[in-house]
């Protein structure tokens, strides 16, 4: 089964909660939306924030690019990198808010395709991640990290 990628903003902001949780402190006055490329590694997000992409790669433990495609730092396919800039720099100049990440109430109605790892930050007990499980994983790459961190 081929998974569709989300779509930009909620790519991005994946990438926002995962700056928030793992990301330098004040990640957000680092970034320069003037110059933000996503296509560059210099200027991209990750470039900005640590310098190099390796290095940001490595501090943010982005094993590969699905998991950079995942949290909109890399474009998953041919012409996203423009769509991810725009959303980067909309949210960076404050036109829009990342929103809350999607959220169901039991696992039973996680599809096949989706994480289905139990939601943290707050939620009931019972809520579980319906973001796109990763190809040849059992998780989205944000669960998959909190698995590796156990």
């Amino acid at each position: 089964m081929i998974i569709e990628p989300l779509p930009a903003d909620a790519r991005v902001d994946n990438g926002v909660r995962l700056l928030d949780r793992y990301g330098p402190a004040n990640w957000r006055s680092q970034i320069d939306p003037a110059v933000l490329d996503i296509d560059s590694s210099a200027a991209c997000v990750v470039g900005q924030l640590y310098g190099d992409w390796e290095v940001g790669q490595a501090e943010l433990e982005l094993h590969d690019a699905e998991d950079a495609e995942f949290f909109g730092l890399y474009p998953a396919e041919d012409g996203d990198a423009a769509n991810l800039t725009a959303s980067w720099r909309a949210l960076l100049l404050g036109h829009r808010y990342a929103a809350l990440p999607p959220r169901i109430p039991a696992a039973r109605d996680v599809q096949t395709w989706q994480c289905g790892a139990q939601a943290a930050d707050d939620t009931p007990p019972t809520a579980h991640c319906t973001a796109p499980k990763k190809r040849n994983d059992d998780r989205c790459p944000e669960h998959a990290r909190d698995l590796a961190h156990t």
